[in-house]
């Protein structure tokens, strides 16, 4: 689940009040073309129920599979909400009336059929949900992807945790496979358990694959995202990182492990390489609820956020950068 608060734009129609207008039927038509040209597929498309005809419609006139691609990511992540009840029944084994019947491989194609049927009927669904109709309107698109599964960390509160299992997606492309994660690309449950689509196509579609090892770990090491691997050991150790570490392009963080141990009174240094210019860099404690100035030098890609740990308390820290959490680490102060 996310945690960042946004408030959903609504996208509103302007060919009625052209048609209240003295216009010329020629104008109108060429104003309609050209609002379709530009609106998102996600937006245009957003009744379809049926894997072929969302192929058909968001692909329309694409040729790059990378292209097509996208069109069909941000499609699924712009009109498949998160099934909260669906999730918490899924957990307590409700959702399954048959637990503890494993489903025979000659029936998994049907029963992902219907998951997906039900998902595009509904516009709902868990990460599975998500992967699948993904998949779906990828085949039609003639477009090779995979399920993956395996552990997502991104939850600020368990720094110590090798995550929640999920689902997600590769794709192959070029003869490479690519990562990528519709769930986490839509949305997120504010604080009033009320779903907002919120597009991150930086974080989850065909992101770095060397930031994405600090947040996904596949069970199926065919599909890792990186040449040499983490182990699971190595991703649990990781810090745990957020939205401004892929929309900053972090890379080379130092520390790289979640736990610091710092003697009291001693400044911390948290270093990285970013390909943008950072404003508004932080230090949130969320034990006390404060934020703490730091000294950031920035010389190029190479930053040093520098933070004074008089009077701090062991605790977690979270780097901020634009209030976007860049990392967070687990801190123990020492005598």
């Amino acid at each position: 689940m996310k945690i960042f608060i946004t408030t959903l734009a609504m996208l509103f129609s302007i060919i009625t009040y052209a048609q209240e207008i003295d216009v010329e039927i020629e104008d109108d038509e060429e104003m309609e073309v050209e609002m379709e040209d530009e609106m998102d597929p996600s937006e245009m498309y957003k009744d379809l129920k049926h894997p072929e005809d969302i192929a058909d419609a968001v692909t329309d006139g694409l040729k790059d599979p990378r292209e097509k691609t996208e069109a069909i990511f941000k499609w699924v992540a712009g009109n498949i909400a998160y099934d909260i009840k669906m999730y918490d029944d899924f957990k307590t084994g409700e959702r399954d009336k048959k637990k503890g019947k494993r489903i025979k491989r000659s029936e998994m194609e049907e029963h992902n059929a219907d998951k997906v049927e039900r998902a595009l009927k509904k516009k709902k669904g868990i990460c599975e949900d998500y992967a699948l109709v993904f998949k779906a309107i990828c085949d039609e698109a003639n477009i090779e992807t995979k399920l993956i599964k395996g552990w997502i960390r991104n939850d600020p509160s368990k720094l110590r945790s090798t995550g929640a299992k999920h689902v997600w997606n590769v794709v192959k492309i070029d003869g490479e496979w690519l990562h990528c994660d519709a769930t986490y690309a839509s949305g997120f449950l504010n604080n009033y358990d009320e779903y907002v689509f919120d597009y991150e196509g930086e974080s989850y579609f065909f992101p770095n694959p060397e930031q994405m090892q600090y947040t996904h770990f596949p069970k199926d090491t065919t599909y890792k995202l990186t040449p040499v691997a983490l182990t699971k050991d190595q991703f649990k150790k990781r810090p745990l990182v957020g939205k401004g570490f892929f929309t900053n392009k972090i890379t080379k963080l130092d520390p790289n492990e979640v736990a610091i141990s710092v003697k009291r009174g001693e400044n911390i240094t948290i270093a990285f390489e970013s390909e943008e210019k950072l404003t508004e860099v932080t230090c949130y404690r969320p034990k006390t609820d404060e934020y703490i100035i730091v000294k950031h030098v920035q010389v190029g890609n190479r930053n040093n956020v520098i933070i004074k740990t008089k009077d701090f308390k062991s605790g977690p820290i979270h780097i901020l950068a634009n209030k976007e959490l860049i990392a967070a680490y687990k801190l123990a102060v020492v005598k």
